[in-house]
């Protein structure tokens, strides 16, 4: 593994996934480096990457106002739900 990968949604395979995905929901705001917050149910959710650590996501969430992270893989379960 390299240690200076960069593990997000910027490669080529996941841009039409994560737009498939960003397409279910109501809104959602882009940040930095294709990371997503989707807006579901009165509440704010990072799309996460399958990847990204425990610790990653809670050095995002000090960063930016969400409040849960739910992976890519497990998405579209409420993309499904607001449909």
């Amino acid at each position: 593994m390299d240690v200076n990968a960069e593990i997000n949604f910027k490669t080529e395979y996941w841009q039409s996934y994560v737009t498939q995905v960003l397409n279910g929901f109501d809104s959602y705001q882009t940040l930095e480096d294709s990371k997503y917050i989707l807006d579901y149910k009165g509440g704010k959710i990072l799309l996460s990457h399958p990847f990204w650590s425990n610790s990653f996501i809670k050095s995002l969430q000090e960063k930016y106002d969400f409040d849960e992270a739910v992976s890519i893989t497990r998405i579209e379960k409420l993309s499904r739900e607001i449909s």
